[in-house]
């Protein structure tokens, strides 16, 4: 099946986020073209999906445990 393999090993993460932001982008579509709101709305969908690499937290909680981390510390 096209479109639903399994992400390969030697593809990076960069490459991951790349094919999720396509799922919000038809291949016709200029992303300079995108309103502030669809922008927003996407990063929102994006920070609040879970990673494996980030041991399956979200991006928006890796984020905060960081920040909190950070806080603590000063």
């Amino acid at each position: 099946m096209i479109g639903n393999e399994p992400r390969k090993a030697r593809e990076s993460p960069e490459s991951a986020v790349n094919g999720r932001i396509r799922r919000f982008l038809p291949g016709e579509r200029n992303p300079a073209e995108l309103t502030v709101d669809e922008l927003a709305r996407m990063v929102a969908i994006l920070n609040a999906t879970p990673r494996r690499c980030l041991g399956y937290r979200t991006p928006q909680e890796a984020f905060q445990d960081q920040l909190t981390a950070l806080t603590k510390a000063a």
